[in-house]
């Protein structure tokens, strides 16, 4: 019975700890503020250059300086899309 009460214990404490991160989370990404749409601007920002440094994504032309909006899928991106 010690044994469940204190693994009851933790999960109670883990669980507040998540909503914890789960508020700041939205507050610095989501929400219906002005400040939190720049805030989900440069996450989305941060998101796409970790993308294409890490060769998920890639524009398609961008050494040739063509046509924009085009993308095309590096190695990694291509096992995560196959999966």
């Amino acid at each position: 019975k010690a044994d469940l009460d204190a693994a009851i214990a933790k999960l109670k404490d883990l669980k507040a700890d998540l909503a914890e991160k789960q508020k700041a989370f939205e507050e610095a990404v989501g929400g219906g503020s002005k400040a939190a749409a720049v805030n989900k601007e440069a996450f989305r920002a941060a998101l796409n250059a970790i993308l294409q440094r890490r060769a998920f994504v890639l524009p398609a032309f961008a050494i040739y300086g063509g046509v924009a909006g085009l993308y095309d899928y590096g190695p990694p991106g291509c096992a995560v899309k196959s999966n």
